[in-house]
């Protein structure tokens, strides 16, 4: 299923896990690790985990998790994880919160003092390192 945030593709020869949700220009060494506590969370407390109750290609009628659709509703969705908090580290997640809402200001002010679009501002962030 090419829909599933996560596929686990099983056979004889070969295995994998497929990790479909992250973007592109995200950190991989940060992907794999909250990856990793989060299958730690789902090990620790099976209750944690939310389980379809239909095959997942039909509609799903019950509530299910949201996910942040914005950086700045992932960094708040992010501190309000206790348990991937604590995995982490507090220090961590603080200091890496601080450097993506930081982020977001230079880019915002580029946005208003350049009169560039936002991919424009992301693009003189960072492509100057590739």
């Amino acid at each position: 299923d090419r829909q599933s945030s996560i596929r686990v593709k099983l056979s004889q020869e070969n295995s994998y896990l497929e990790l479909r949700l992250p973007s592109a220009s995200s950190c991989p060494y940060l992907v794999c690790a909250a990856t990793i506590a989060a299958g730690m969370h789902g090990l620790e407390d099976p209750d944690a985990i939310v389980v379809p109750a239909v095959p997942s290609r039909a509609v799903l009628t019950t509530p299910q998790p949201e996910i942040p659709t914005s950086l700045p509703d992932a960094l708040k969705v992010l501190e309000q994880d206790t348990y991937i908090v604590n995995k982490l580290g507090p220090d961590f997640v603080r200091w890496f919160t601080l450097l993506k809402r930081g982020e977001l200001e230079s880019i915002q002010s580029w946005v208003e003092a350049d009169d560039i679009s936002v991919e424009a501002a992301w693009q003189k962030m960072y492509m100057e390192f590739l």
